[in-house]
């Protein structure tokens, strides 16, 4: 069992649950409630597909570390969602697009929306929605869309 020790704690994902030892920095903990990942982070998303999101402080942006708290994607976004079918919908100046897990673009950030990919296709919204495949070709456009 777990001692009580913490001000917060997230639900268990990929073997790590997100913890704070007083509500201000957050790290990891494995199952037998030790720290695996220091809490030196202002924010952090749960581990998906192995990677976990983090901000160091307010109105910082976002970046990707490993389980082994090395820095992966270190392109800094506005907003990223959690990996899926090896892609984050990620917002970088404004407009969203997708990464794959080593930070490259696999779609432009040229939407004003962008869902995590299920079944093989994205969510995107750009004057209409519409729907991609992971090559960045429709499956279903919005009318008025050109590129």
């Amino acid at each position: 069992m777990i001692p009580f020790q913490f001000t917060s704690c997230g639900l268990f994902k990929e073997g790590y649950a997100e913890v704070s030892l007083d509500h201000d920095m957050y790290g990891f903990i494995d199952k037998t409630g030790e720290f695996v990942i220091p809490p030196t982070y202002y924010q952090l998303k749960n581990f998906n597909e192995g990677l976990a999101a983090f901000r160091l402080k307010t109105a910082d942006k976002w970046r990707f570390i490993n389980p082994d708290n090395k820095v992966i994607i270190k392109t800094k976004f506005q907003s990223v969602n959690d990996f899926s079918e090896g892609i984050s919908a990620v917002k970088l100046k404004d407009s969203y697009g997708y990464i794959d897990k080593q930070g490259k673009w696999i779609v432009k950030n040229i939407f004003s929306t962008a869902d995590s990919f299920s079944n093989g296709l994205g969510l995107v919204t750009y004057k209409g929605g519409g729907y991609l495949n992971r090559s960045d070709v429709w499956v279903y456009k919005p009318h008025n869309f050109n590129r």
